[in-house]
């Protein structure tokens, strides 16, 4: 995978914290961030996938509601055409 170059400014506080960081456990500042922004970014796709199902299930669930009404309906106009012809 090529690399880009990639200047930022970040707070003092934080830029602190991964010095620190990055020296106690023996890794650059780079991959630090790299790593942080891999794992932001598969939660990010996971949270996606999540609100995307979720979107789907409720699809479903609407377009079941609906038939369920449909079928309903459909006795209730059945029961109505009935009273209406004692013949049937």
């Amino acid at each position: 995978m090529s690399s880009k170059v990639f200047t930022s400014i970040i707070s003092e506080d934080l830029f602190v914290w991964l010095d620190k960081f990055s020296k106690r456990i023996k890794k650059s500042k780079r991959s630090i961030i790299e790593e942080s922004l891999k794992k932001m970014r598969d939660e990010i796709k996971k949270q996606e996938m999540e609100r995307a199902f979720t979107d789907v299930s409720s699809t479903q669930e609407m377009f079941e509601l609906a038939e369920m009404g449909l079928e309903d309906s459909i006795e209730q106009i059945k029961k109505h055409e009935t009273k209406r012809d004692p013949s049937s």
